[in-house]
């Protein structure tokens, strides 16, 4: 199973101005200008942006990522989606019955995100 790695991030629409609609951004480049969009907003809420990130092998994921302080970037929505689905119990479900059967299906999805190291 092959590792996806994000190449480009195409930005259907943003509450930000700092990103242009309907406009291809390097992954790096996106990162770097959703790091300065959410630290920057500290007036409360978040900056709702609809992405779709491109991997190097083709194929897409695709997300509305709410920047703000606690969210600056994709790497970090990625994350977060992991940890509030790890906090869903629902029904009859037991916690740890829903919490083995959840890492392992993300093990065979999310995880396979390479995200680039930070410089």
């Amino acid at each position: 199973m092959n590792n996806l790695k994000p190449k480009f991030v195409y930005v259907t629409w943003s509450e930000s101005p700092a990103f242009e609609e309907n406009s291809v951004y390097s992954f790096e480049q996106f990162e770097r200008i959703a790091e300065t969009v959410g630290a920057n907003h500290t007036t409360g809420g978040y900056l709702k942006t609809k992405i779709t990130v491109i991997f190097k092998d083709g194929s897409t994921y695709e997300a509305r990522v709410d920047l703000n302080s606690e969210c600056l970037n994709f790497q970090q929505h990625i994350e977060q989606c992991v940890k509030n689905y790890l906090q869903v119990v629902r029904g009859d479900f037991n916690p740890e019955e829903l919490y083995v059967k959840t890492t392992v299906a993300l093990n065979e999805t999310w995880k396979r995100i390479e995200f680039p190291q930070s410089a």
